[in-house]
Parts: structure tokens; C-alpha cells; sequence
């Protein structure tokens, strides 16, 4: 698995590395929404997934300490543009991931009108929601530093 660097591939990454110091893990963030949109901005774009994922990081409040807390509390929404093969199963009341990756993605769909590179990109779940696809670009749509209602992480 060649997995590339969503810093150099996600446009507006640095509204996340801006509060976390880097692009953060999204293990065990929680998918809180998804919405399929079947034309973008012009006619090439579509169809277009928004994802909107809760994350945070954990830390221990002393070296000697073994509980783990929470901060950094934001959901953020992922635009994907021009998606295909999409592959979306369990979505439920958690949806917690195991990762979000990005390798290069080759599109298994015939019905595709647009060129240059895909990217095939993977929310593996450890409960909940499990999606997979290809798409042409993706993008921070909206940051907000929040912990969303009903969390079990709040």
C-alpha cells in the first residue's frame, strides 16, 4: 500500500495541522455526518461526498499517569470532488475509524468524464461506518473546534 501524505493532498490541510501541529490521527474519530451531492460547483465536479469527522487527540495529564484525556475537540468536513465507486456499509449511531488514508486510486468505473490523477481513499471502521472510494480532489470544507453533542469522548 503506497499511502501518500494528505498534507500535500488535502487542500486547506493547515487549518488542521494549525490545531493539532500536524495532520492528526484519525483513529478512532467518529463520523458524525455524510452527504452525497450529485453536481459540484460546475458540471465536472460531481458527484461530490461531504464528511463531516470528529477528532481530537489524547493525552496523559503526568508521565505517571495512567488515565487518558481528550482535547482538541474539532469536526471537520472533507469535500471530495468527482467521487466513484463508492462503497459505504454499517453506518450507525458511532461510526468510529480505525484510520483515513489516501493512496493512488485507479477508478474501476467506466462512466467517468474527467482525467489526471485519483486518489483512492479508505475510512476503515472499528464499529460503524466502513467507506471506501476514488475521487479526483478532496479539500477541507469547515473546521469547528467543538466536541459534538452526545460524544463519548466529551
Amino acid at each position: 500500500m503506497d499511502v501518500l501524505d494528505p498534507v500535500g493532498l488535502v487542500v486547506g490541510s493547515e487549518r488542521l495541522t494549525a490545531i493539532f501541529g500536524r495532520w492528526p490521527s484519525f483513529h478512532d474519530a467518529e463520523v458524525v455526518s455524510m452527504r452525497l451531492e450529485r453536481r459540484g460547483r460546475d458540471q465536472w465536479e460531481g458527484p461530490v461526498l461531504y464528511i463531516s469527522v470528529h477528532v481530537f487527540e489524547g493525552y496523559r495529564p503526568s508521565d505517571r499517569s495512567s488515565e487518558v484525556k481528550w482535547r482538541n475537540h474539532t469536526v471537520v468536513t472533507l469535500r471530495f470532488v468527482s467521487v466513484v465507486d463508492l462503497s459505504l456499509a454499517d453506518f450507525n449511531q458511532q461510526n468510529c475509524l480505525m484510520d483515513l488514508t489516501f493512496e493512488p486510486g485507479l477508478r474501476k468505473s467506466e462512466d467517468v468524464t474527467w482525467v489526471g490523477p485519483a486518489y483512492r481513499v479508505s475510512l476503515p471502521s472499528s464499529f460503524g461506518a466502513n467507506c471506501s472510494f476514488v475521487c479526483r480532489s478532496a479539500e477541507i470544507d469547515n473546521v469547528e473546534r467543538t466536541c459534538p453533542q452526545g460524544s463519548v469522548y466529551a
